[in-house]
């Protein structure tokens, strides 16, 4: 089984708040062979990191605190 995880970098002392678009739950289907974007909010301009199985990849939040990263394409499992 392959779970997803998104973790955003600490800034300063101040823990980060990072949550995945609801479509990221539990029993999710991901198309394979397509590139796979992670969706969710974080912090204004709060590095963000996510991973699923071997795959990562690393972006920032936006100004309103949105993230959207990009996983490359991944077979079935």
């Amino acid at each position: 089984m392959l779970r997803l995880v998104a973790i955003a970098g600490l800034a300063g002392s101040a823990v980060a708040q990072v949550a995945l678009h609801p479509l990221f739950g539990d029993h999710a289907v991901l198309q394979r062979d397509r590139p796979i974007v992670v969706r969710g909010t974080a912090r204004p301009g709060e590095e963000v990191a996510v991973a699923l199985g071997e795959a990562r990849a690393i972006g920032r939040a936006g100004a309103d605190g949105a993230f959207a990263i990009t996983l490359p394409p991944q077979p079935a499992q």
